[in-house]
């Protein structure tokens, strides 16, 4: 840090420096969008000359980042990064300064290409990580217009299309929005099935050829079925019979999982604790 610091001020031992050009070096500092604030004070040295003390602060928060709709390999983009900004990595300084520098390299990038665009970066939320760069294109994202489904054979590809036709036909295209549909959607209609661990490994878009909007295609891996081989409810002032009435099937045994009808099953258990007086009942699952 101590070294890139320096690089960055851009002053060396020996040189003839005064006010301007430790303003000048703070300001180079300051630039570079890694520190949140820069300062410097200088007194004279024992034999002559001067020490200069720059004291910086650094960026609070951190993220990671991620390229949208631009063509570019991200690996070809972080590789020209990690050699041209400073304290690039898989996370960043979320700051504006920042992002501004990576937009201009992506920019710069395109333009070697022959593609004239102008970049621009804005910060969101990541579903797991927290907040995230977005380095994309000053022009709106297209809207989807339609969705397909790869790999699907459990569930009919139309049966998943329905699922997710109105919440996502329509909508501007962004892939960690549209992950989000997908988790609320389609993974409902998955659990529904006993196959817990389904997944959504790949995603691409492309123009659709009937309008201005993408076609996404989704890839699925519908893993395997999961079956109740016990049931076990333990504290609850119920008869076993009871229990097993008020579950219904969704607490039979060898049939596949459904956590949506389960959950309803739990439901009606804990209202007809409440009508024996036990009001303030919980519950946990205990695998």
């Amino acid at each position: 840090l101590f070294r890139s610091v320096v690089a960055l001020s851009g002053l060396k031992v020996g040189m003839l420096a005064g006010k301007e050009e430790f303003d000048a070096a703070r300001e180079r500092i300051y630039a570079s969008g890694c520190f949140d604030s820069t300062s410097y004070a200088f007194e004279p040295a024992e034999g002559g000359g001067i020490v200069a003390t720059f004291e910086i602060r650094d960026v609070e928060q951190r993220g990671g980042w991620r390229l949208d709709r631009l063509p570019l390999d991200e690996k070809a983009f972080a590789a020209r990064a990690a050699k041209t900004l400073q304290c690039f990595g898989a996370e960043i300084p979320i700051t504006e300064i920042y992002v501004k520098r990576m937009s201009e390299l992506a920019e710069a990038m395109l333009k070697e290409k022959g593609v004239t665009e102008t970049v621009i970066a804005k910060f969101e939320a990541g579903m797991k990580e927290g907040m995230i760069a977005v380095i994309q294109p000053k022009t709106p994202p297209p809207n989807i217009s339609k969705v397909l489904f790869v790999g699907a054979r459990a569930v009919p590809p139309q049966e998943l299309q329905r699922a997710i036709l109105e919440i996502a036909v329509g909508t501007p295209w962004n892939e960690q929005l549209f992950r989000v549909f997908l988790e609320n959607a389609v993974r409902a209609v998955y659990d529904s099935q006993g196959r817990l661990r389904a997944a959504f490994p790949s995603i691409t878009t492309e123009p659709s050829k009937t309008d201005k909007g993408v076609v996404v295609t989704v890839t699925v891996d519908e893993g395997p079925v999961f079956k109740l081989a016990k049931l076990e409810i333990k504290g609850a002032p119920l008869p076993e019979e009871e229990i097993n009435a008020l579950g219904g099937a969704a607490f039979k045994n060898d049939v596949p999982v459904n956590l949506s009808v389960m959950g309803q099953a739990m439901v009606k258990i804990m209202a007809r604790l409440s009508e024996i007086g036990y009001l303030k009942a919980t519950y946990h699952a205990l695998k």
